[in-house]
Order: C-alpha cells, then structure tokens, then sequence
C-alpha cells in the first residue's frame, strides 16, 4: 500500500517502509536522517528502507508534520503579501520562506524583474526558462543551481521555480559579464554605434513578451469568452486572442493576482491573452451591447404585463386600500 503526504511517497513493506521524498529543501534529508537514524538508501529502488513494523505510521507522522510546517509558513508569507499589496509597501526579498511563485509575487509588488538587458527569464508554470547568449562566466553560474537544465532544441536553459530567488541573486553577475563581451565583440567589428543582430531579436521578443504580459487578464475557464470575441475589459473594447494553460485558482490567485477571484478557490482558471479593439469592432461591439440593452428592456417591461396579466395587482392591493375596509 503507497501513501502520499506533501513531498512524501511511503510504501509498506514486510520490514518496514519504503520513503521517497524532495530533496530540494536542503535541511530535509539531515531532519529525516536525525529523526530515523536506522534508515538506509536503496540504490536499487532509489528509495529511503525504514526498517520497523510501526515504520509506515511514524514516516506518516513525520511527513504530516513536515506538511503542517509548509502550510503554517506558507500562510504566513501568504500574509505578508497581503499586507504588502494593502499598504502599497514593498516586500522584502530576503524574507525567509519567500520562495517560488511567491517571491515571484512578490517582484511583481515590488515593480521589480527578472530579465536584464541581455538576459530573458519567463516563467512557465512550474518551470522558468533563461535564455541569454553563449558566455562561459553566465554558462558556469547557471548550472551552479541545481537541476538547471540545458534544452539543445530552443537553446535556452530551465530551472524550477522552487529555485527562481537564487536565480534571482545572479543576474546581475551574469549581466555584467555578458555586458563585457558584448562590449568587446563591438570593438571588435568596430560597430560599437550598432547593437548585434542577435542583442536585437531578443529585445524584440522580450518586448513581446512584455506586451503579452500586459495584456492578460486572469479568468475563470467556465466563463471564458470563444476565441476572437469581442469584450469590453475595464471600460475597454478588447479582443480575445487566445489563452494560456489553466490552473487551479488558489490562496495566492486570489490575494495577489485578483481580488475578485476571492471565494472562487478551487476552480479552473487561465489567462486570457488580448489586443486593443479595431474601430469597426469597437462599432460591432457598441451595437451588439446596444442590442443587448433593449432586448434586457423588452423581457423586463414583459415580466411586469406577465404579473400583472396573472392578477399580481388584484390579489395584492396597496396597503392604504385596508384602512377603507370594516
């Protein structure tokens, strides 16, 4: 029988129990070795052996324990951006427990980025993706975080977002040593007046991206629009472009990307990706909430014929009508 708490997989064993679990919090796997200090790894199953008959039930216990402290801290950041995003108040970066798509969050309270002028970071779910030109010093520093990966096929490079703060902490390092190169390849070609064919592209997609960034907005997938239609967003008339992947509205959705996703936890939801309206489907969209209008008058001015047609009015006079009654 196989059990999953939080990051831990536990399976029953004869002797005991089988235990997979996350290696990417440091202090893990000293905690876990002080706490069964009779356990053994198994190369063969690539797992941790906790020999015992009660094995099962105490790495329960400790898994469920580890959980509870997640969610403890988990609220407890959660809270400090709340209060963040409520006092207009920057966040600080160094707050311990800030990891992941929260510290993320928390750039993005802080106006702050993740690129550079030579570096493009993007965020894909639970991934992020680097890309930069080929420089030894920014090659070296990258594949310092673990489980930094390499993809020959878009030539860019993907780390968790578990791992997105200490990305964060060597940008600048690999800003400055792409800027140097750059700087020298220049002087090189003797265009130091005219930035590379290659700096040019990835400006050029980074400011796609960042206009595709801008002109998002986060909605539930049971009420999204088709593709192509026309909305009005903020007062606005937008076209729907497309969208992203969805995902499952949570804590952090609500208090930080949207209040008005408070209440709707659990729920499917995606982004929507959209473009300033033409003035001919501004007009289109100007007369079909027109159309809208009059038909809502006309089912409206119909309602009240229906009541008054069933006797509505008889069979409730105004009130005055009992004080002429004996």
């Amino acid at each position: 029988m196989t059990t999953t708490i939080g990051d831990f997989t536990i399976t029953g064993l004869a002797d005991g129990a089988a235990v997979r679990f996350s290696i990417a919090d440091p202090t893990m796997l000293p905690r876990f070795k002080q706490a069964f200090p009779r356990a053994r790894f198994a190369v063969a199953t690539r797992s941790w052996h906790v020999p015992g008959r009660l094995a099962v039930d105490r790495v329960a216990g400790f898994a469920e324990a580890v959980a509870q402290e997640r969610r403890v801290e988990q609220a407890r950041i959660e809270q400090i951006l709340r209060d963040a995003e409520f006092d207009g108040q920057p966040v600080a970066l160094d707050t311990p427990g800030l990891e992941g798509h929260q510290y993320l969050a928390a750039l993005a309270l802080n106006g702050q980025r993740l690129s550079s002028p030579h570096v493009l970071v993007s965020v894909w779910g639970e991934s992020v993706r680097v890309r930069f030109p080929y420089d030894e010093t920014a090659v070296a520093l990258i594949r310092a975080i673990p489980g930094a990966h390499f993809h020959r096929d878009t030539k860019d490079w993907s780390i968790s977002v578990a791992k997105v703060r200490l990305l964060h902490g060597m940008i600048d390092r690999m800003e400055a040593s792409l800027a140097r190169a750059s700087a020298t390849e220049e002087e090189a070609r003797g265009q130091g007046d005219q930035e590379p064919d290659w700096l040019t592209g990835l400006r050029a997609h980074e400011a796609t991206s960042q206009r595709r960034l801008a002109n998002r907005i986060l909605m539930l997938v049971a009420l999204r629009p088709a593709v192509g239609a026309i909305v009005r967003l903020n007062a606005k008339a937008r076209v729907i472009e497309g969208y992203g992947c969805s995902f499952v509205v949570d804590a952090n959705t609500a208090s930080v990307w949207g209040p008005h996703f408070r209440g709707q936890e659990g729920q499917p939801c995606c982004y929507a990706y959209t473009r300033a309206a033409t003035s001919r489907e501004t007009v289109a969209l100007e007369a079909q909430e027109a159309a809208c209008e009059a038909e809502r008058v006309r089912l409206l001015r119909m309602g009240r014929a229906r009541w008054v047609g069933r006797g509505y009015a008889v069979a409730h006079p105004h009130p005055s009508a009992h004080r002429h009654q004996s």
